[in-house]
């Protein structure tokens, strides 16, 4: 992957994460991290696991879904971190180990 592209998509995913800390009164907006959230995951070719692992993270915690929350770290975990994701290894490798422990949490964040 072009370098540019990723740090381009890296900060699109920052900027998404920022966003939805955000109450809606001072900016933060769901339709719109929901759309580029998919815009992101549509433009790395759906390989990366820094998508839906931010997307569990910080999308799916916010609106309370359980079970999307659950599938998109399961997917992460299913992935094998070596393939060439456009992410670089040890960054798949700490998706996976976040993946982990979130998973281990359910309970407590939901």
């Amino acid at each position: 992957m072009n370098p540019t592209r990723s740090s381009h998509l890296e900060s699109r995913s920052i900027n998404v994460a920022e966003r939805l800390a955000l109450p809606e009164s001072v900016g933060g907006d769901m339709k719109r991290s929901a759309s580029r959230f998919e815009r992101a995951r549509r433009s790395s070719g759906a390989k990366r696991l820094l998508i839906p692992w931010g997307r569990a993270k910080y999308f799916h915690r916010k609106r309370g879904d359980r079970a999307s929350f659950t599938r998109e770290l399961r997917w992460v975990l299913a992935q094998d971190p070596r393939a060439q994701t456009g992410d670089p290894y040890p960054w798949n490798l700490y998706f996976q180990r976040e993946a982990r422990q979130l998973l281990a949490s359910v309970d407590v964040l939901f």
